[in-house]
């Protein structure tokens, strides 16, 4: 049986824009300690879960890129290097979209990360921003749409992050006749699959 493999997906964002409530959301579980206090997320928190029409995934909550502590620059060091680790980022602002966030979405850009915004907090008085060129899911951590959520991942998150490899994927398309010699190796225990015939049947 060909292991399919696991999504990473993370959440980005300044402090106090309510990624780790944004997490506990979509997962229904307390996974990420929530305070109003800034900074309250130190290094990023790992939690693998499976999301409805989705599969397993592995989601990352990280530390506010804006924490201007002490130890505020390592914090952000382990935020980079979990963006560099994700297949999907989630970035997360509420309020106004300012320079923070648009250095996280060129940053996105740049490392050729998919990527999409939620605009939390949106139960308070806010403006909703759009951003051409680019999705903005409105989110209420009081009043959570966990189902447009789960669109959004679902819409962004690359195939290659969860299919498994095939052998003839891009060679042949639907509709196309194939025929297909596959010699059984007879020094191969009793009903034993090499992995070319395990993995045409996924195609």
């Amino acid at each position: 049986m060909v292991q399919l493999n696991r999504p990473r997906i993370g959440f980005f964002g300044k402090m106090n824009v309510g990624k780790s409530s944004l997490v506990n959301a979509l997962t229904g579980q307390q996974v990420s300690v929530v305070d109003q206090v800034p900074g309250t997320t130190t290094d990023p928190v790992k939690k693998i879960i499976e999301l409805v029409g989705i599969g397993p995934v592995e989601l990352i909550d990280t530390a506010g890129i804006d924490d201007q502590s002490e130890l505020g620059a390592k914090r952000i060091n382990r935020t980079n290097e979990a963006l560099d680790q994700v297949d999907l980022a989630i970035l997360v602002f509420a309020g106004q979209f300012d320079r923070y966030d648009q250095t996280l979405m060129e940053t996105c850009k740049v490392r050729k990360v998919p990527f999409f915004l939620v605009q939390n907090k949106t139960d308070l008085a806010t403006t909703n921003v759009e951003i051409k060129g680019i999705d903005v899911v409105p989110f209420s951590c009081r009043t959570p749409n966990v189902s447009l959520l789960l669109k959004a991942i679902e819409s962004h998150l690359p195939k290659s992050s969860y299919a498994p490899d095939v052998i003839l994927d891009d060679y042949v398309k639907a509709g196309d006749e194939v025929v297909l010699v596959m010699p059984i190796d007879s020094s191969a225990p009793q009903g034993r699959l090499i992995l070319p015939q395990v993995q045409l049947p996924g195609w």
